[in-house]
């Protein structure tokens, strides 16, 4: 019987095991470019992982040739395997796959994907294409977690740039295409602008957590631009996450003009509490001026030497000489003629003039006021006013 095809394309021995398989894969790669051969590169990835399959089936000591273990039965554990539908296989491996991306790290998505294949190639020949169309239904449908980040993975993978593969899918391909040519639209956008949606939508796009109230408000933002690019920013959102979101904006918009509306009545309040005080420290501040102004004058009028002028009825008569005119004397001045009434005004006058505070009489003074009471009093004993 023929040896496999991948015994001979890696120039295994009938008694190689695993890792001799890994330094006869490590050996070919060297020979084979990537870029330059995608073709023999994916052959070889092939090669190596049937290689690997085969080294697993073998048991302990057994180093029956290639050609005799070709042809001997499989294993129970493979047989089952082999013998399950093309199409319970590709949906078995997508799910797996799917667990895969929703509990795993986003670096070993590619790894993952690229050894459900290889299984999915063993088996059925047409596994793989169905396995590509159960997560292309999953991704258009919101079946799968961080989609945006599976899809690129799958483009690689699938050839979903070849314009050929994306019209043999039919619809499926033509949202393939909707979504890449969103996505160079929205690179157009300002960095700053992509960085924003982007960070909002991949921390709450698929998240089960309560969107918080500053992203709440974010919604009108993410909702134009969900309106401009829908195939694309729909990778990161849910339907139901969607509804959540907007009904989050409406709450935290009536949150923040309720609280709009008590700032201002509050601040309303304030000036009312501030002007009904203005008018308090007016009539205080005009009360204390005028206690200062009444007390300052207080304070003038005690200072030595500065007396407070009388009422006019009881202001001093200032003396009036001899000479004075009989119309300038007053006429309350007491006399029986206006001798005696201009006698008894310079009488008055010398008293008053003696006795004002802080005057020291000479003795000449104090002879002449002794006469001056003499005479008053002799008027008043007689009566004459």
């Amino acid at each position: 019987m023929q040896t496999p095809w991948f015994i001979e394309l890696l120039a295994l021995q009938a008694d190689a095991d695993e890792r001799a398989v890994k330094r006869a894969y490590a050996a070919r790669l060297k020979q084979v470019d990537p870029g330059a051969d995608p073709a023999g590169f994916a052959r070889l990835r092939e090669a190596y992982e049937f290689a690997r399959a085969w080294v697993g089936q073998q048991q302990p000591g057994d180093t029956a040739p290639p050609e005799v273990q070709a042809s001997m039965p499989a294993a129970a554990p493979v047989q089952r395997v082999v013998n399950e539908d093309p199409h319970a296989a590709a949906t078995r491996l997508a799910e797996r796959f799917i667990r895969r991306v929703r509990y795993g790290e986003q670096a070993d998505f590619a790894s993952e994907l690229e050894a459900c294949a290889a299984e999915l190639r063993r088996q059925h020949i047409d596994a793989p294409f169905l396995f590509e169309r159960i997560l292309l239904d999953a991704m258009m449908h919101a079946r799968m977690r961080r989609r945006a980040y599976v899809f690129d993975t799958l483009r690689a993978h699938f050839g979903w740039h070849e314009v050929m593969h994306l019209a043999s899918l039919g619809p499926a391909g033509a949202w393939i295409d909707a979504v890449e040519q969103q996505r160079q639209a929205f690179e157009t956008l300002p960095p700053l602008a992509q960085k924003d949606l982007r960070s909002w939508l991949a921390r709450h796009g698929e998240s089960s957590t309560p969107i918080p109230d500053d992203v709440a408000l974010a919604w009108p933002h993410v909702s134009e631009a969900l309106a401009r690019f829908p195939r694309y920013l729909g990778l990161y959102l849910t339907e139901a996450r969607v509804t959540e979101w907007q009904r989050r904006c409406a709450e935290a918009q009536s949150a923040a003009a309720a609280h709009v509306e008590a700032e201002a009545r509050r601040m309303k309040a304030y000036k009312a509490s501030r002007q009904r005080r203005s008018v308090s420290v007016n009539w205080f501040s005009r009360f204390g001026l005028g206690f200062l102004v009444l007390w300052v004058f207080h304070a003038l009028v005690s200072l030595p030497g500065v007396t407070a002028p009388a009422p006019s009825a009881a202001a001093p008569v200032a003396a009036v000489p001899a000479t004075t005119p009989r119309s300038h004397v007053a006429p309350h001045v007491p006399g029986r003629n206006e001798a005696e009434r201009s006698r008894a005004f310079f009488c008055m006058a010398t008293i008053d003039q003696i006795d004002a505070p802080g005057t020291q009489a000479t003795p000449q003074q104090a002879a002449d006021a002794r006469d001056c009471h003499v005479f008053l009093d002799a008027l008043a004993r007689e009566g004459v006013h």
